[in-house]
């Protein structure tokens, strides 16, 4: 999952064919400085809800069920490693927002693993009004 998602990412605006909108993994912006696009692997001590809008679209995360391990990302480097892109195409008032993960690895203590070259997380959908 991606907490605190960069806004610039998630716009209603058709991208060019090969030209997603590209940010990284634990990007600092802003005065005080944030930290944007946290990714995590979690693993759970029971399941997830049915309906999963209720766990992973909320402001914060539940506290149920708890949490197993966590996996951090590792702050991606521009052209290099842990880069977030997001295609975007629309419907009429419907979009849709591809996001993948390329080159990303996760952590956990002394132990780290990449995920795949091109990781595709999942879409999310917004509705213009």
């Amino acid at each position: 999952m991606i907490e605190n998602l960069d806004k610039n990412l998630i716009v209603n605006t058709d991208t060019p064919i090969g030209q997603p909108r590209k940010s990284l993994i634990n990007i600092s912006s802003g005065t005080p400085a944030v930290i944007s696009n946290n990714v995590y692997y979690r693993t759970y001590n029971t399941n997830l809800p049915e309906i999963t809008k209720d766990y992973y679209c909320t402001n914060t995360t539940p506290t149920s069920p708890t949490v197993k391990d966590t996996w951090v990302g590792v702050t991606g480097v521009a052209n290099v490693s842990g880069i977030i892109e997001v295609t975007t195409t629309h419907s009429q008032k419907v979009y849709k927002h591809k996001v993948v993960l390329r080159n990303a690895s996760l952590k956990k203590g002394n132990n780290t693993f990449k995920l795949a070259t091109e990781f595709v997380l999942g879409t999310v959908t917004t509705v213009e009004p």
